[in-house]
């Protein structure tokens, strides 16, 4: 059987949160982050590390938090309730029907890995920074010299912004991994809110490199009546492009 396209696998890929119990082996697991490692990182310093819970242990971590995510999202899932089965004016009427969609297909299920991806914080040599500045004051104006703030931030892959991007697309490569090998994945930001309690849990620093995303991944239940209707209901809307 040939391996699909990445044009295949990107168009194929769903958030999943139903799977089966079957196994996935630790090396299946290597090779996907070896495989998302080739993903773009600003300055390619490829600032992402991994800890990957197995789904034994995984589980008490799903049943801790997972429920506490959901309902911190209710107010959003009810927009979604309301655009499928008509709106509903009050909390009151609107929870029940949320609850009832969350248990249906939003908890997962099954035995996925759960891998927590951190972000490795990068270190500027202020010092070393300033000098730089100094010299290039000295040889431009002003209008053609950053200020020192700017340099500070842009130099080399600094900027926090740009290190959150490359972890990013650490993750979403991974996910697109995983379609490859006819795995399932769905990202886990809203867990972020309780990052460093998952940390401490797992007696992995908090701080030294923090965790920035979460995936679950495992076999999808294909049978799965909510992992049919994502399938068969994924769309996308054009996307708005403006050529100059």
């Amino acid at each position: 059987m040939n391996e699909p396209t990445f044009s295949e696998c990107l168009r194929a890929r769903r958030s999943v949160r139903h799977f089966t119990d079957d196994e996935v082996s630790v090396e299946t697991i290597r090779e996907l982050i070896e495989l998302a490692s080739w993903a773009p990182s600003g300055g390619n310093d490829q600032p992402w590390e991994v800890t990957a819970v197995s789904p034994s242990r995984a589980r008490s971590i799903r049943e801790t938090y997972e429920r506490r995510v959901w309902r911190a999202l209710a107010p959003k899932m009810a927009m979604v309730v309301e655009q499928i089965e008509g709106g509903c004016k009050f909390a009151e009427e609107a929870v029940p029907r949320v609850l009832s969609k969350i248990d249906a297909g939003g908890m997962s299920r099954g035995a996925p890995w759960l891998l927590l991806v951190h972000q490795r914080p990068a270190k500027v040599d202020e010092a070393r920074v300033a000098e730089f500045h100094g010299v290039l004051r000295s040889r431009f104006s002003d209008n053609d010299v950053p200020t020192l703030s700017e340099m500070t931030s842009m130099c080399g892959v600094v900027n926090e912004e740009v290190g959150f991007a490359s972890v990013m697309c650490f993750v979403y490569a991974f996910a697109l991994a995983a379609e490859s090998r006819g795995l399932a994945s769905c990202i886990q930001h809203s867990w972020m809110v309780f990052r460093e309690e998952i940390a401490r849990s797992l007696g992995i620093s908090p701080l030294g490199a923090p965790i920035r995303s979460a995936l679950l991944v495992g076999v999808p239940d294909r049978v799965s009546a909510a992992n049919l209707k994502a399938a068969n209901d994924a769309s996308r809307r054009t996307v708005n492009v403006l050529f100059r």
